[in-house]
């Protein structure tokens, strides 16, 4: 019974806090409209008329608004109908305003063109609080704790594609993400729905996905949103031959009877301890980053420049590779290179080998880091270190006991313990140890020998240090930590970009 009271005592808070939000919006409006209606001609009879009419606006408006039950609606999942209650509140506000104004001063000191621009105010304040605070909440699900999701591509811009992105976007934690659309209505295509670009036709599904592995994106799963009988003669069966190349997995939506992840698992929030003793130098390592990241991404605009010239002529668009990997708190952000690499596939759909992806520009910008000078933009924004363990595939992640969430403690970084003890030359596992090593031991005497130690790796190039490997080996047996830290990784192929 107490917990019911309870609930009903939360309820009536929250609505008397939107009541009179809203009355404090509509008396701002009334503000501002007289402001903006002759600023350079105020007179004392307009301060009467600002602050009577100020005061009756706002007792209208809480009238209106409390009469339209525009305190009760929800404004994380306000809807167009909401938005049209807000419109039909504030016509409904401004109309009783007037006559009342008029009986009580005969609307002396305010302008004819005042009740127009105070409803347009009005219906600016009152969508626009609604429309920020939805987006917020939206924002702050996104930057929730990352958990390993599949992209997915959509087939269709009817009414059940509609449904399908609305259950996505209502379900937290969804085990998928759209990264786009194919239509059957060209006219479409380059535009968005519900958010999600549409990238082509039906029958670009070929293009559409090595243009998508080309900035890393593997869609696993196709969702046909509308009936089958509807496609066109034998597009069925050539989607089906694209997506098997591919390995793309093909539903329809009638078929789909879950969107979230089965099973436990670590769940990861940035509340989780840091390492004993680090805080203060995270603190004093987050300035760093922010001022240095500032200062050399000044100091190699024209390395940039010239960076993205050489790879549009060698390999053309995109310049840059955006791949998005889970990051602090396994949280995901979208990770910034120079493209070192042309399409996975050749013309006639084969799969190329690395060695035949790359050229001499893209090798050229992988020896000597360059490829990886837009990554400053991360670390100015806060999604990366310069110094940290480096961000991974979720795939990689998801072989780990702890889902890596050990190794998440920290910010990923540009270079790291790893990097520095034989990079590309380690095998995972190796890697792994390496990186859990530092998030329990960084300092900042480790990180100025890590600076030193990416200098002589630039110049000399990537070497081994077996007694660095060793080390972090025993530690993890003596300390116990992720312990399923050596689960062997999966075989991944091209899709594997570290």
């Amino acid at each position: 019974m107490s917990g019911f009271f309870a609930t009903r005592a939360s309820q009536a808070g929250r609505r008397a806090f939107i009541l009179a939000h809203d009355t404090l919006m509509a008396a701002l409006s009334f503000v501002l409209a007289m402001a903006l209606r002759a600023p350079e001609s105020w007179s004392a009879e307009n301060t009467y008329a600002l602050i009577v009419g100020t005061i009756i606006f706002a007792a209208v408006s809480a009238f209106v608004f409390f009469s339209l039950s525009l305190h009760k609606s929800v404004w994380r999942w306000s809807s167009t109908a909401d938005q049209m209650t807000v419109v039909r509140a504030a016509t409904l506000a401004v109309f009783l305003f007037v006559p009342t104004m008029f009986v009580i001063g005969r609307l002396d000191g305010i302008g004819r063109s005042v009740p127009f621009i105070q409803w347009f105010v009005l219906v600016t304040l009152l969508s626009g609080s609604r429309f920020l605070y939805r987006w917020y909440m939206t924002r702050r699900g996104e930057r929730s704790v990352f958990r390993q999701r599949t992209p997915i591509l959509l087939l269709g811009t009817g009414e059940g594609a509609a449904i399908y992105l609305h259950a996505l976007d209502a379900t937290p934690g969804s085990a998928f993400y759209a990264v786009g659309i194919l239509c059957d209505q060209g006219t479409l295509v380059g535009r968005s729905f519900n958010g999600v670009p549409v990238l082509g036709g039906a029958e670009d599904l070929e293009q559409v996905l090595v243009d998508l592995e080309t900035h890393g994106i593997f869609a696993e799963r196709m969702i046909v949103t509308k009936p089958l009988e509807s496609l066109p003669a034998g597009l069925v069966g050539r989607l089906g031959g694209i997506a098997r190349r591919h390995g793309v997995e093909i539903d329809t939506l009638p078929d789909l009877l879950s969107l979230r992840l089965g099973g436990g698992g670590v769940v990861a929030t940035a509340d989780e301890p840091m390492p004993v003793g680090a805080p203060r130098w995270l603190e004093v390592k987050r300035f760093l980053d922010v001022a240095v990241s500032a200062a050399l991404l000044l100091f190699t605009a024209p390395i940039s420049l010239l960076a993205a010239f050489l790879v549009l002529v060698e390999m053309g668009n995109p310049v840059l590779f955006r791949q998005v990997r889970p990051g602090h708190g396994l949280r995901p952000f979208t990770l910034l290179k120079f493209r070192s690499m042309r399409s996975p596939r050749s013309p006639d759909g084969r799969l190329l080998s690395d060695q035949e992806r790359t050229g001499m520009v893209g090798r050229f910008l992988r020896r000597s880091r360059l490829d990886e000078i837009p990554q400053l933009v991360n670390v100015l924004k806060g999604d990366m270190s310069f110094i940290g363990p480096r961000p991974l595939l979720p795939r990689d992640l998801a072989d780990l006991a702890d889902g890596g969430w050990e190794r998440s403690r920290l910010r990923p970084g540009l270079t790291g313990w790893a990097q520095v003890n034989g990079g590309h030359q380690l095998t995972n596992p190796d890697k792994m140890a390496l990186d859990l090593w530092y998030t329990r031991h960084a300092s900042p005497w480790l990180d100025l020998k890590i600076v030193f130690l990416t200098i002589r790796m630039v110049i000399f190039g990537e070497k081994v240090n077996q007694a660095a490997i060793d080390e972090a080996r025993a530690w993890l047996d003596h300390s116990g930590s992720s312990s399923g830290a050596f689960e062997p990784a999966r075989e991944v192929g091209q899709r594997a970009v570290v």
